[in-house]
């Protein structure tokens, strides 16, 4: 047995099931906290998290005005904190709230935002002006963009966001609302917490007792499907509450070398229309001269994509038409998609770290994965039929009532007014929820904004009647409603790239990551909100920055770092080996923290040892003490087979600890992950 050094422990807890370990453990406590608050009611569990957490107001005071129906929630004013003291205050914020005008020209402030959100801070969003640059700095945030007047944010995982519009948030229960919304969301994130942490917890057990010394790592049971995708779940009610849209939305990059295209696939899940007024109403004596018969005719739900310049195209639709007046639809809608690029096959079944060890290749078209998206929709209808249709305006479901019901609330007319009667008034004639689904494909190399719009309506015939001294009089008309709940999507998210976006991040000191500025290559805090934090491998071994869409190069007199224009060039050409990134220009040469700044030229700060690669996989460690020296009798880690002991000049020939400084770590942004 020999000893383990503080950097091998560091990285074996940096290692993702051990890391899933340590978060297991702190988890448990917080789960054993979750579990008593469920026994609770879901609304006193809302107040609790009310009462005890505070709301973080970003904005001039000005900006900070809300509804009275807030005044019971305890404040932050985020101008008055310094970054740090918003993280030590992490834990007592339930939510933060920013009015999109007044921080419009304060990138500081929403960054903050972002970087909130990211860490799975619910938002929430006042937009008074529905103009184009609000949605879009709206959408560069969030990834999305509303119509409604508040718009509720939450990062439920690294590309699922959940959406919650509200018009109104004046009355106490509209409030409630939202705050049994807020609650849900902590007490999910409580519990998937724990519940990794248990399942972490289980699965180092079972490989510290039961794995022998030396033998190959296990494979997740799980393979690693990393899809260049986003998701949105949305909900939204229009402001006279007639329709309510429940959808979901994904956006999918599907790139070979024939074709890259981005899919938007929406699916309302339903769309409920509803119209204030059906059903019968009849005189009261003295204080109502009036009979009248509201009745749906036709149900309206419509799906469209606009995105300027790029013409999206319609390619299914669901469901299909059906002249049947009672039927119901039941259908799983499912699509493939073939995604570019390697899913870590090639390192064998036992790799326990595919997607780092992809993300650390140069991207290869000549690699491809299927991922295959399932939709299932399920809708009943009754006394109504379905009639579906497309054209340059989108897709379109009309649903029609049966002929012989169009006067089904009136039974007859006569002189002294007209007999009414809902004794034939069947659930679908007051309120229709439709499930629909469509697919829309735009050049994958299209990164503006798109806009989904995802419309609801009715037709209502309305006969009313009242009674004008001996006479009775009548008016008939049919009143055509329609809402459309508009969603701005921001197809440039670094989750749709064809290379994985990744952060580069230093293990040297705080792990600061390498940072694009202006045309240098700085080290600061990393922030994947950032574009300019983040990184692509593409299939020419260059690192392209996100946010430029340069290349990171070296300057060879001086060793510093920069992003220019990209070429086939060894000065933009870049290798991993283990956790260091060497310079195709010269192998020798790697990536390090001089000081606090990057540089890629040894300088004689630290030994800059030609370390050996790993013979079955170069971003796999060459000995199991790394980055400690090698010791005599270690191995050389094989995931896919039997560990073979190093060579014994090794240890003669290595006896520096690899310097933190020139070890980097990647962290990516790519959906499965």
């Amino acid at each position: 047995m020999f000893p383990i050094s503080l950097e091998t422990i560091n990285k074996v807890i940096a290692l993702k099931p051990l890391k899933t370990m340590v978060m297991g453990l702190l988890a448990l406590s917080i789960h054993n906290i979750a579990a008593a608050s469920h026994s609770s009611t879901d609304s006193s569990g809302a107040q609790d998290i009310i009462s005890s957490q505070k709301l973080l107001m970003f904005g001039p005071p000005s900006a900070q005005a809300l509804p009275e129906t807030f005044d019971t929630w305890p404040r932050l004013m985020a101008d008055a904190l310094e970054p740090e003291e918003i993280e030590r205050q992490r834990t007592r914020i339930a939510l933060a709230y920013l009015d999109i005008a007044a921080v419009a020209q304060d990138e500081n402030a929403q960054a903050k935002v972002g970087q909130l959100f990211a860490e799975q801070i619910p938002v929430l969003l006042k937009m008074d002006s529905e103009n184009a640059e609000s949605k879009s700095q709206v959408a560069s945030l969030f990834g999305i963009a509303g119509s409604s007047r508040y718009t509720l944010f939450y990062r439920k995982n690294n590309a699922q966001i959940e959406v919650h519009g509200f018009d109104d948030l004046s009355t106490r229960e509209q409030v409630a609302a939202l705050e049994e919304q807020v609650s849900k969301w902590q007490s999910w994130q409580d519990e998937h917490a724990a519940t990794e942490g248990e399942e972490g917890v289980a699965t180092v057990q079972e490989a510290t007792e039961h794995q022998p010394a030396g033998a190959p790592a296990q494979a997740s049971a799980s393979d690693f499907t990393a899809v260049p995708s986003l998701t949105f779940n949305l909900s939204q009610t229009g402001p006279r509450g007639e329709v309510s849209t429940l959808a979901n939305i994904e956006i999918i990059r599907s790139a070979l070398r024939a074709q890259d295209k981005k899919f938007i696939i929406i699916k309302g899940s339903p769309t409920t229309i509803k119209s204030a007024r059906n059903g019968v109403v009849t005189p009261i004596p003295g204080v109502r001269n009036l009979w009248a018969s509201y009745l749906p005719q036709t149900y309206r739900v419509s799906h469209r994509v606009e995105a300027a310049g790029a013409g999206p195209g319609l390619v299914r639709f669901a469901p299909p038409s059906d002249g049947r007046t009672e039927f119901s639809y039941n259908e799983t809608q499912t699509r493939g998609f073939t995604i570019g690029g390697s899913v870590g096959a090639e390192f064998g079944p036992g790799a326990t770290d595919k997607a780092t060890y992809v993300a650390k290749s140069p991207f290869s078209l000549s690699a491809s994965y299927e991922h295959t998206n399932s939709k299932t929709l399920a809708t009943s209808f009754k006394d109504y039929s379905l009639l579906a249709s497309s054209n340059n305006r989108g897709a379109h479901w009309e649903a029609p009532i049966a002929p012989r019901l169009r006067s089904a609330l009136i039974d007859r007319v006569t002189a002294n007014g007209p007999i009414l009667t809902e004794s034939r008034m069947t659930p679908m004639m007051r309120q229709a929820s439709l499930e629909t689904y469509s697919v829309w494909e735009l050049p994958g190399s299209y990164s503006g904004n798109a806009k989904v719009i995802v419309g609801g309506g009715y037709g209502l015939q309305l006969d009313e009647w009242w009674r004008d001294r001996t006479q009775i009089r009548k008016r008939s008309e049919l009143i055509n409603y329609a809402h459309n709940s508009e969603f701005v999507l921001d197809l440039s998210s670094p989750y749709l790239t064809r290379e994985m976006s990744v952060l580069i991040r230093s293990q040297d000191g705080a792990g600061r990551c390498l940072v694009e500025s202006g045309s240098t290559v700085t080290l600061a805090a990393c922030n994947a909100q950032q574009k300019s934090h983040l990184w692509g491998l593409d299939s020419e071994s260059r690192y392209v920055n996100r946010g430029s869409g340069k290349c990171l190069s070296l300057q060879e007199r001086s060793g510093a770092l920069l992003t220019e224009t990209c070429r086939i060039d060894n000065r933009q050409q870049w290798e991993w080996r283990a956790d260091r990134i060497h310079s195709l220009y010269d192998l020798d040469w790697r990536l390090f923290v001089q000081g606090a700044r990057p540089s890629a030229k040894p300088d004689g700060s630290m030994a800059f040892d030609d370390v050996p690669v790993n013979a079955f996989n170069r971003f796999n460690i060459p000995w199991a003490s790394y980055p400690g020296a090698p010791s005599a009798g270690d191995v050389m880690p094989n995931e896919n087979g039997v560990s073979p002991q190093i060579s014994p000049d090794w240890v003669t020939t290595y006896r520096n600890t690899v310097d933190a400084r020139q070890r980097w770590r990647i962290e990516i942004l790519r959906d499965g992950l």
